[in-house]
């Protein structure tokens, strides 16, 4: 079952790879082994949904090869390269009006916007930088925002108790990340929702794989051997 699971794993991740995609592009893949037989499902879409490819592929389990790359190569055959579409996803009217109006109401100004959190660990390790507290204290070119989930919200205002704490709908907080001057964020949904919707994104990485899980859009900042980067590092970097 081991050996199955992993051959599967590995079909997965060739498909995505030679499409040259990674976690925010719009592919979908998977692979299962029943009766000895390797059976794919396939999907890949341009940005907003309007182009799409599907298809299922079948071979034995026990034939060498890369299924995945074969059934990639079919897919760029079709001329829908995930990496030629440079489009961010769009915001409904109804959303912008709402964003516009928390912006001039209750932000009223310059602001950044930093999303303190993450869930789930990533091989034991936390993925929330370990200097958030620090950093708003230090930070003082522009007022801070906290944007975060309902499930956060009450986290966040008793560890920002100075601080205005944002939580709403995912189209409304998207443009108010969109209108940040930059958005500071964990390697997390956040991070990957501020990318995707064409905010000026720095993710704050130490714990996990960049290569894999950098942001789609936007840029990343890590210390030393990997390690989390210090406030004083990230001041410096935000300032030069």
């Amino acid at each position: 079952i081991i050996v199955n699971v992993q051959r599967c794993a590995d079909i997965e991740r060739e498909f995505v790879e030679h499409l040259e995609g990674d976690c925010m592009s719009p592919i979908g893949i998977y692979a299962m082994v029943e009766n000895k037989k390797i059976k794919i499902k396939a999907f890949v879409s341009s940005l907003d949904g309007e182009e799409h490819i599907k298809t299922t592929y079948e071979t034995d389990a026990g034939d060498g090869g890369n299924p995945g790359k074969d059934l990639a190569k079919a897919f760029l055959k079709e001329d829908l390269l995930v990496t030629d579409f440079d489009s961010f996803i769009p915001i409904d009217q109804k959303s912008v009006a709402l964003g516009q109006k928390i912006i001039e109401e209750k932000i009223k100004g310059a602001y950044i916007v930093i999303c303190p959190y993450a869930t789930n660990l990533h091989k034991g390790k936390n993925k929330e930088w370990p200097f958030w507290i620090d950093f708003c204290a230090k930070y003082s070119e522009s007022k801070i925002v906290a944007v975060v989930s309902e499930s956060d919200y009450a986290r966040c205002c008793n560890d920002f108790p100075e601080m205005l704490v944002l939580s709403n709908t995912l189209a409304v907080s998207a443009y108010v990340m969109r209108e940040a001057q930059l958005v500071l964020a964990n390697d997390s949904g956040a991070m990957h929702l501020a990318s995707f919707f064409g905010a000026n994104v720095i993710g704050l990485f130490g714990a996990t794989e960049i290569n894999k899980t950098r942001p789609w859009y936007g840029s990343y900042k890590v210390g030393a051997d990997n390690e989390f980067i210090s406030v004083s590092g990230l001041l410096a970097e935000l300032q030069s």
